[in-house]
Parts: structure tokens; C-alpha cells; sequence
């Protein structure tokens, strides 16, 4: 059975034969991986969280809590795990969500690396390990792993299937990304090297933060490893962001949508930002017209139109012939005048399904 090498931190690690050999460098002081967890009333998960991070045993890695305004027993867990744990920071703060969290996570970590956890997830095991050694032997920018989705129990629901991938050049970086081929759209199944965060934080949104900061991270990516491996579990359960209620704070899916489009002037990469937030307009505006709130469907629509029509404008002629769904994008635009028709006219048109 040959060696299998992994480098992280300051060590070398040789696997052989089910036994760990382990070569010591030179010791570093210097912080090698900061992990960041927005944690907002999580009182119910935050312990199994902890703990899968803490379990990684990564050679000085640090741990930022950002409390962001909890108002369950978050905060006295946390604190709890500082008493034995000397590298779990926590930083509290008014509740003013997750990107916020995020950046002032980032502004006060000191890893070379830097990656993010949710509070109510939890990680493989060992598997940063792996990541950080994969991102070593390729002197990679990301390095991202497989999610499966699972219900509190365990039960798991769904996997994002990758396979093994290495990409070159940052141009096939955030393509690969923007395509959404072998490549999953969260930002805690991935780490990142901490130059990519030069003064780049994440947008002031409530959904699809992530969707833009990940565009801009590998838009300035040299290299990217896709792993095959399971390495994060997104806990699906009833406080859920997905399960939540839908509101007029779907309206920043889209406005990602526009702000990603305007980081590029290529008209090939600009296409699939304004696809995505065609893509959600649509979508959120059915979701909102089967809730039976016709008040808020109405305001949507008001609210949300500009930017869609602006999204659908930009999309090349080449690719709209090539995707599918762009003709029904048109007929929403019907639609946006007249919204009391939206879901009659899909069904007689076929274009969405609305049962």
C-alpha cells in the first residue's frame, strides 16, 4: 500500500497501513485555518457544531463565533466551550444576519486559510485535514467538497454529487463556478485562501450574499480542487432558511443576480447571473401566488420587475437560443403588468408547472 501524503499547518502526515507516521517541521506560529460561525438562536445545534469543528485537530486553527444578536442559551453555550477551548473566539453582536456576521468574522481572523460553518451544520470527519493537504499539493486558491442535505434526525435527504476536478486559471474558475457543474453554491463546503478576501466582503443581503461573494472569490481564483468526498452536513429543519416563509426579502436573490452580472464585462460569464435571477424572479413569484397572499405577489412583482427585465435584456442572443426556459422568461414580462393572469397563462403555456 503506498504512502499517501497530506500537508497542513506546520506538519507532514504519512498514512501507511492504517497506522499514522507523523514528520514534524519546524513549528509555525502563525494561524493556519480560521473557521467562521455566524450562530443566531441555535441553542439546539451549536454543540454538535462545535464539536465537529473542534474534532478536525488542525494545528493551529482558530475558531470565530460571531453571536449575532441570539436570544436562546447561544451565547452561554459558546462561552462554555472558550473555558476549555483556548482558540474559540466569540464576538456578539446586534442581530443583523449572516453576511454581517461573516465580515466581522473575516475582519477579525488571522488564518491563511479561512472558511465558514453554519451553526446549525456540522462537518465530516478529519476532512479539513484533507482539504488543506489537497489544497497544498496544488498551491490551490479553494478547495471544495460535497454537501449532503439531512433532516435534524439524520435522515439523509439529498447529495450534491462532485467528482474529482482540478481547474487552472481564473477565468475557468468562475466559470465553473457560474455554471453550477461539479460545483455546489455555498460558501461552507469550500476553503479559501485568505488572500481572495483583500478587502472583499460579503453584500448586505438576506439571501444569495453567498452567490455573489463566491462569484468574486473565484473570479479571482488561480486555481480551484473539487473533491468527491462528502466533507459538510446541511441540516434541514423547520427554522431553516429554505423553510422559510416567503417575503419581500426575496427580493435580494435577485438584486445578487444584477450585482454579480455587473462584475463582468464578458458577455459569455454575464449571461449566467442574469439567468439566475430570471431563474428565482419566476420562481418566488409562484411560490408567493400558491401561498394565496395576492397583496404580496402584487408588490413583488411591482418591486422586482425593473431589475428583471433589465436581467432579461442582458442575456445573449447565442445563449438565450440555447436555454430552454428563456421563452417563458418573456411571458412573464406579460405578467408584471397584468400579474392577476401569471399562473392561468403559465398553465395554458406549459411553461411552469403549477400543480
Amino acid at each position: 500500500m503506498k504512502n499517501k501524503q497530506m500537508l497542513y499547518g506546520s506538519r507532514k502526515v504519512y498514512f501507511k497501513e492504517g497506522r499514522k507516521e507523523v514528520t514534524k517541521y519546524e513549528k509555525k506560529e502563525d494561524t493556519c485555518l480560521s473557521v467562521i460561525i455566524p450562530a443566531y438562536n441555535s441553542e439546539n445545534f451549536i454543540e454538535k457544531c462545535l464539536n465537529s469543528v473542534i474534532e478536525q485537530k488542525i494545528p493551529n486553527m482558530e475558531i470565530i463565533v460571531v453571536n449575532d444578536g441570539s436570544t436562546d442559551k447561544t451565547e452561554q453555550i459558546i462561552y462554555s466551550y472558550t473555558r476549555r477551548y483556548n482558540y474559540i473566539r466569540v464576538i456578539s453582536t446586534d442581530n443583523r444576519g449572516v453576511a454581517h456576521a461573516r465580515n466581522i468574522g473575516l475582519k477579525k481572523a488571522k488564518g491563511k486559510y479561512i472558511t465558514f460553518v453554519d451553526s446549525d451544520d456540522y462537518l465530516e470527519k478529519d476532512i479539513y485535514c484533507i482539504m488543506l493537504g489537497e489544497m497544498e499539493k496544488y498551491h490551490a486558491d479553494i478547495v471544495e467538497g460535497a454537501c449532503r442535505k439531512e433532516k435534524r434526525n439524520g435522515a439523509v435527504l439529498s447529495d450534491c454529487t462532485l467528482h474529482k476536478q482540478i481547474i487552472n486559471g481564473s477565468y475557468n474558475c468562475v466559470e465553473h463556478f457560474l455554471r453550477q457543474d461539479n460545483c455546489c453554491n455555498y460558501m461552507c463546503n469550500k476553503i479559501y485562501d485568505r488572500k481572495l478576501f483583500n478587502n472583499r466582503y460579503f453584500p448586505n443581503l438576506c439571501y444569495s450574499e453567498d452567490y455573489y461573494m463566491n462569484t468574486l472569490l473565484h473570479k479571482n481564483a488561480s486555481c480551484k480542487v473539487v473533491l468527491s468526498r462528502i466533507v459538510y452536513h446541511y441540516v434541514i429543519h423547520e427554522q431553516s432558511a429554505c423553510r422559510k416563509r416567503m417575503d419581500l426579502k426575496r427580493i435580494d436573490l435577485i438584486k445578487a443576480g444584477v450585482m454579480t452580472a455587473g462584475l463582468f464585462t464578458e458577455e459569455h460569464l454575464k449571461n449566467y447571473p442574469c439567468v439566475y435571477a430570471c431563474d428565482y424572479c419566476i420562481n418566488v413569484a409562484k411560490t408567493m401566488y400558491l401561498q394565496g397572499d395576492r397583496r404580496l405577489f402584487r408588490r413583488f412583482i411591482l418591486l422586482s420587475r425593473k431589475d428583471y427585465l433589465h436581467m432579461l435584456r442582458e442575456v445573449s442572443p447565442v445563449y438565450a437560443k440555447r436555454y430552454s426556459r428563456y421563452k417563458s422568461y418573456w411571458i412573464y414580462v406579460f405578467f408584471a403588468v397584468f400579474p392577476e393572469g401569471l399562473m392561468k397563462m403559465l398553465q395554458i403555456c406549459c411553461c411552469i408547472d403549477v400543480t
